[in-house]
């Protein structure tokens, strides 16, 4: 198995059901798959633990192109967001219906410039106040190839959802 590791391109967990040691010990293995270009662990429940080692491993596929947490089970993604600066062929990361808050946003705002292949950001069904959005505004500015940050069904409000989609398109509110 450890041979097959590092040259592992695709993993889809979605909706796997792990304990907290098989999650952690799953986590710890990531870090050897160097030449991982895609990562899906929708729906996947981690603990603390497991969500440091996961940003840690992430320092370590400078490969990875796309990364998805949705529903991941945990707001707490900051550590995670914040490893994507040593993620620079990362192109669409998808952080939907975690419960998310500005401080995530934040730290998003932080990497992109690092990023400047990312094309998409998923904040889909957050908590990603006029706050996040505004700061996420302004990052736009430094990474041209971003197409799209998704902000459906946030805690923004629907005149400043429309005040901010009118300074940057890419920035996308949903009319409900």
């Amino acid at each position: 198995m450890t041979t097959v590791l590092p040259r592992l391109r695709l993993l889809n967990l979605s909706h796997c059901a792990w304990s907290a040691a098989g999650g952690l010990q799953l986590i710890k293995a990531l870090g050897e798959c160097v030449s991982l270009e895609g990562l899906c662990l929708d729906s996947l429940q981690l603990n603390e633990k497991s969500m440091m080692c996961l940003a840690q491993a992430l320092r370590n596929i400078v490969s990875i192109r796309s990364l998805n947490l949705t529903s991941f089970g945990t707001p707490e993604l900051c550590a995670v967001a914040a490893s994507l600066t040593h993620c620079p062929l990362i192109q669409d990361v998808g952080l939907g219906w975690n419960n998310c808050e500005d401080k995530v946003a934040v730290e998003l705002v932080k990497v992109i410039p690092f990023c400047q292949k990312l094309t998409r950001i998923d904040l889909e069904s957050n908590s990603v106040s006029g706050v996040g959005a505004e700061a996420l505004v302004r990052a736009l500015k430094s990474c041209p190839a971003l197409q799209l940050i998704r902000l459906w069904r946030n805690k923004v409000p629907p005149s400043e959802a429309h005040r901010l989609s009118l300074r940057d398109r890419r920035l996308n509110f949903s009319p409900t």
